[in-house]
């Protein structure tokens, strides 16, 4: 049985501006992305880009889904935490 893997990101504020398309471009050769998605499939690798800087460069969402059970959600705050800085005890 081979693995299976799914990336996407969205843009869900707004659209990303060429020099964020051209950082995305960067990311991987193998996906189909526009101004509001990013879409990869792999067969038998990983996705090796840069998850948090493409969240932090435009897209607003991301979903990574396995065929081996792993699920993995990330969303980006535009303002950041809403919590203060002070750890928790």
């Amino acid at each position: 049985m081979s693995e299976y893997q799914i990336v996407m990101f969205r843009a869900i504020d707004r659209p990303l501006t060429d020099n964020q398309l051209a950082f995305m471009d960067r990311q991987s050769s193998r996906a189909a992305f526009s101004k509001l998605e990013f879409n990869v499939e792999y067969r038998y690798s990983s996705f090796r880009g840069d998850i948090d800087g493409m969240l932090r460069n435009g897209y607003d969402i991301f979903l990574n889904y396995t065929s081996y059970r792993y699920r993995e959600i990330r969303i980006r705050l535009p303002s950041g935490l809403l919590f203060s800085q002070e750890r928790l005890v």
